[in-house]
């Protein structure tokens, strides 16, 4: 895996993706676990388990009774010998201690599954460790016991923080840009603005994402824009047109450009549109115009005169 500063928005997005595919790569098993409690554990599920991307630890009377190859990788042992026998609390960081011990009792008491949690566990060296974790209660050579399926989330949680500067970063990149700019999804609703659409809108960030446009603008408006953005998606082309909005400051001309927003396979998953403010240009073009009316009848008039 690359460093995570040096790796794109698109590859951050991507890596998190293949993570949570992993995750759902369990499901047969969880599906089996789930069937019927207390489970007998034998000899084909051990045989999945270690083969499994999921940490598995199996535990009983609060000892270690089994551990898959995930599992050595990420507490940082070469073999399960290393830590069968040892206490499993051993491994949880003292802060959630506690709460895992009654999450062992319920789980061995109400005999059903667990849900995914997130906790701290500590690495064979003491380093700790962001988790989620589930329990499942089976037997295990006809003991009682838990099997626990847990997953690193330290790689995701970075991700997901570098993603979060990286929104933080645009964000106010297009704050000091002086047009109103926006993304729709493709039902036409607003996912994000800046803060100069809002301004001119006269409405709060809350009042518009997640909102059609034809609950913002006014109805005829909201016609001329829709048909617009419904071709920009059909022809994945740009298209740049002028719209009459209703502002705090009365009725204005924006110059709109939709441009679509394209994945890797070409599909349109987005619109993006940027306007701006032609008011004073209209009203100067229509003086200028009226003008020139003005000073051709004049010369008509004088020439008549002559």
């Amino acid at each position: 895996m690359k460093n995570l500063d040096k790796m794109t928005k698109a590859e951050l997005i991507t890596e998190i993706n293949t993570l949570k595919d992993k995750l759902n790569n369990c499901e047969e098993i969880h599906n089996d676990l789930n069937e019927e409690y207390p489970l007998e554990i034998e000899a084909r599920y051990v045989n999945q388990l270690d083969k499994n991307p999921a940490a598995m630890v199996i535990h009983a009377d609060g000892k270690i009774v089994y551990t898959n190859r995930s599992t050595n990788e990420l507490i940082g042992v070469k073999d399960s010998k290393e830590l069968i026998g040892k206490e499993v609390t051993n491994f949880v960081h003292p802060d959630f201690k506690e709460n895992n011990l009654k999450k062992i009792e319920e789980l061995l008491k109400d005999k059903k599954a667990g849900e995914f949690t997130e906790e701290t566990f500590l690495k064979n060296d003491g380093t700790p460790f962001n988790v989620i974790v589930k329990g499942f209660p089976i037997e295990f050579k006809k003991k009682k016991a838990i099997l626990v399926e847990f997953w690193d989330i330290t790689k995701i949680q970075k991700m997901y923080n570098a993603l979060k500067e990286s929104k933080k970063y645009y964000k106010t990149l297009l704050d000091s840009i002086d047009a109103s700019v926006f993304m729709l999804d493709l039902d036409l609703k607003y996912i994000s603005g800046n803060r100069i659409l809002y301004e001119r809108l006269n409405l709060k960030e809350s009042d518009i994402l997640g909102k059609h446009v034809s609950d913002i603008l006014a109805e005829n408006t909201a016609k001329v824009f829709s048909e617009n953005a419904m071709n920009v998606i059909s022809s994945k082309k740009s298209i740049v047109f002028d719209l009459n909005v209703n502002t705090k400051t009365g009725k204005s001309v924006y110059r709109v450009k939709l441009s679509p927003v394209l994945n890797d396979f070409g599909e349109v998953i987005n619109v993006l549109g940027i306007s701006n403010d032609v008011t004073e240009q209209k009203n100067a073009v229509h003086q200028l115009g009226f003008r020139d009316e003005k000073f051709r009848y004049l010369i008509e008039q004088a020439d008549d005169a002559i």
